[in-house]
């Protein structure tokens, strides 16, 4: 959440009142939920079993555990509980179309020379279309292969249990376009809407999805070329102030308060700087080498905008 863009949409909602109540009077509150700031590191693909996805709760001042939306949409509304980590990009990723990023084409895969044009120059250079292609193809291995810890970049995603479609390499693009607009338009994200969050990887810039969001990285660094992607960020509605501590538990699709499923990560509250709560996040178990830390403001209503 934008501390700034939320100041600016509370004063744009006040403004009618301004010649009633006089300047003095309008006071304008920042985000009155809890922006959390977290790495962590050690997890690889099969660090959480297939089908499950992580859930985040907190013990609150009053000792009460409560369920953590990871997600939060203002403008609509609209909140999101779990979060999944999996490989951000691949060459078999079967939906990086060219639809999705020039907002044009027949449904080529970013990875095809059928998605560009026979040849393009820019400053200069000429490349044909199997070369635009390769550059691709090369940034994607970039983040698969040249990993200095041998694992590949993961991405910490809102939780999705729609599979990305198996779509074999021979698939006609008319026929690739429509398998994956139905993946995602129909997906499953815990909105009534349907997949406002299925993720679609974007090569041209790994942080900006083709669809859908992605809250952040886990530890990963490479050296050719050199590049560092370290931390996740998840914006709750749920106001945590005075919280005790916050763990991550194992879930399947269905989540039951009352009988959670197995610990992953649990925390320890550690000095934090002013109006931050901060954690240093373990693996209950010794032989887990899987850790992290956790920032939250929560304190954001409390820094208000007086006119």
């Amino acid at each position: 959440m934008n501390r700034g863009w939320a100041r600016t949409l509370a004063l744009a909602s006040l403004l009618p009142l301004a010649a009633t109540l006089g300047c003095e009077a309008l006071t304008a509150r920042p985000f009155a939920g809890t922006v959390m700031q977290l790495t962590i590191t050690g997890v690889t693909p099969a660090t959480i079993p297939a089908g499950k996805h992580l859930e985040l709760w907190a013990r609150t001042q009053y000792d009460d555990i409560v369920r953590v939306p990871a997600y939060y949409d203002l403008a609509n509304g609209k909140s999101a509980f779990g979060l999944m980590i999996r490989q951000a990009i691949s060459l078999t990723d079967p939906c990086m179309l060219d639809v999705y990023y020039f907002h044009k084409g027949a449904g080529n895969l970013l990875t095809s020379p059928a998605a560009y044009p026979p040849s393009v120059t820019v400053a200069g250079v000429t490349q044909t279309d199997a070369e635009q292609a390769q550059q691709v193809i090369d940034r994607i291995n970039q983040l698969t292969v040249a990993s200095a810890s041998g694992v590949p970049l993961l991405a910490v995603l809102p939780f999705d249990p729609t599979p990305p479609p198996s779509i074999p390499a021979s698939t006609p693009p008319d026929q690739r376009l429509e398998i994956c607009n139905a993946y995602k338009d129909n997906g499953t994200t815990g909105f009534a809407t349907g997949a406002d969050l299925t993720y679609i990887a974007n090569p041209y810039q790994i942080t900006g999805p083709l669809h859908g969001n992605v809250y952040g990285f886990a530890n990963y660094s490479s050296v050719t070329p050199p590049a560092n992607y370290d931390g996740y960020r998840l914006d709750s509605p749920l106001n945590l102030k005075g919280v005790q501590e916050i763990f991550f538990t194992v879930e399947g699709d269905t989540v039951d308060p009352l009988n959670r499923g197995p610990l992953f990560l649990i925390s320890k509250r550690t000095p934090g700087g002013a109006d931050v709560v901060h954690f240093e996040l373990s693996s209950p178990d010794p032989m887990v080498n899987v850790s992290g830390t956790a920032a939250l403001l929560v304190d954001l209503d409390e820094d208000p905008v007086q006119f």
